[in-house]
């Protein structure tokens, strides 16, 4: 049953990824942004000042409102992306940015997670190949033989049980 849901979350994957790489594959196709889209756009990439976690985009705050009406009256006035940006980054710093640049100390946040996620993936592999294989296990073969002077495991009921459950 397990091996199903792992085949069906594999497809669902695949599925949402063709689909999202399908629409981004029509971009060209469908013309250029509208202003309001390239006003939309610029905002997502900025944090709202006075809300928790939400994008200028997103936010319905009267700074955000104000935020977007300078955006699109740069934009009007043909600056760029870039420099609509870095106009928000140099007046309020930048963690005005909703994702913030991965360079410097910032890009310490998300190296040192994946380091120790490949640090403990190591660590459970040495481990799991340091353990002895288990008698009786998917290894196959013999249990080994007691040492001399003592009953086999097999003489006691609970020996034989604990065996079996392991």
């Amino acid at each position: 049953m397990r091996a199903i849901h792992v085949w069906a979350a594999c497809a669902a994957a695949l599925v949402v990824s063709c689909a999202l790489l399908l629409a981004g594959g029509l971009r060209p196709f469908l013309g250029p942004p509208t202003p309001e889209q390239r006003v939309m756009s610029i905002a997502a990439d900025l944090r709202c000042p006075v809300c928790a976690g939400e994008s200028v985009a997103t936010s319905s705050a009267a700074v955000a409102v104000q935020m977007r009406a300078q955006i699109a009256q740069e934009l009007q006035a043909g600056e760029g992306r870039r420099q609509i940006v870095d106009g928000f980054v140099r007046e309020y710093g930048t963690w005005i940015l909703f994702r913030p640049p991965g360079s410097g100390a910032l890009a310490l946040l998300w190296l040192v997670p994946a380091a120790a996620a490949v640090a403990v993936g190591v660590g459970v592999a040495r481990y799991l190949r340091s353990r002895p294989v288990r008698a009786g296990g998917a290894g196959g073969g013999d249990p080994p033989a007691p040492p001399e002077g003592t009953r086999a495991p097999e003489a006691d009921p609970l020996r034989r049980r604990l065996i079996r459950f392991l």
